[in-house]
């Protein structure tokens, strides 16, 4: 692997990271509205079921 090719995946790496970190909380306060989550014992909201298949099938389509 070349050097350029090395510094081209991880600025890729870097980009995918701090876009899916920005994007995440709004993600998650989506499904919160839309009632797919429930409070952890912490009372945070944690995605259902369904708001796990909602996050992760895109990942694999």
């Amino acid at each position: 692997m070349s050097l350029y090719s090395l510094l081209m995946h991880c600025a890729l790496a870097l980009a995918s990271f701090f876009s899916v970190r920005l994007m995440l909380p709004k993600v998650l306060a989506l499904l919160d509205k839309s009632g797919l989550t429930r409070p952890n014992f912490r009372g945070d909201h944690i995605p259902t079921a369904a708001g796990v298949i909602i996050l992760v099938v895109p990942f694999f389509w």
